[in-house]
């Protein structure tokens, strides 16, 4: 959703993405994020989910 938002901000249109991407991945955290106490209990790797309906046109 990341480069919808900021091609919209920027002028660029958008439309809906003929396949819908839906997975996981697995992120890293920095020794900022272990150290935040927002994130810090989620240890040092963790499983996200991505879901993209759309893209940038």
């Amino acid at each position: 959703m990341g480069s919808q938002l900021i091609g919209e901000a920027l002028g660029a249109a958008y439309q809906p993405s003929p396949e819908k991407e839906i997975s996981k991945f697995a992120i890293t955290l920095t020794d900022a994020g272990l150290n935040h106490p927002l994130f810090s209990h989620f240890g040092s790797e963790l499983n996200v989910g991505h879901w993209h309906n759309d893209m940038p046109g």
